[in-house]
């Protein structure tokens, strides 16, 4: 079974000469333009044209800068909210993270200080230098409350 070629062959193939030189003259008829000028639809058409395509091409133009504008300063406005968000977050990060923890593991440290200088043995100095160490190494609570009494 062949398929049938239903191509006629009459019109031929295009060629790009015949196209280029196909309206190589233009001429204008008069009584085709009087008959176009009494048509009140076609009347309107031709004669509405005073500049509005490029008037129309302006607004648009103009609205696009404005849209464009728009969406860029939501977008500006979005990012700057974003780098707030992300500098807040490093600095209480950072203050959390570390500066809390660091607090912390100084007053773990100073706690097993305290430890370590209780398990001292203070019964071999004489009294003055025992009492120079133990103010020395008296917690801010300890000497809060003994200047209350004092």
């Amino acid at each position: 079974a062949q398929a049938e070629n239903i191509q006629l062959p009459f019109f031929g193939d295009p060629d790009a000469s015949f196209l280029n030189s196909a309206y190589n003259n233009v001429t204008r008829n008069a009584a085709s333009v009087a008959k176009l000028s009494a048509d009140p639809f076609l009347k309107f058409v031709l004669g509405s044209f005073d500049g509005d395509l490029f008037s129309g091409l302006q607004l648009i133009v103009t609205i696009l800068k404005s849209e464009t504008r728009n969406i860029l300063d939501s977008a500006l406005y979005e990012c700057k909210i974003l780098f707030t968000i992300y500098v807040a977050f490093i600095v209480f990060g950072f203050y959390f993270a570390l500066f809390r923890r660091t607090v912390k593991a100084c007053e773990w440290e100073a706690g097993h200080a305290r430890g370590w200088v209780a398990k001292m043995p203070l019964h071999i100095l004489n009294a003055p230098d025992f009492d120079a160490f133990i103010v020395f190494f008296r917690s801010s609570d300890e000497q809060g409350g003994e200047e209350e009494e004092e």
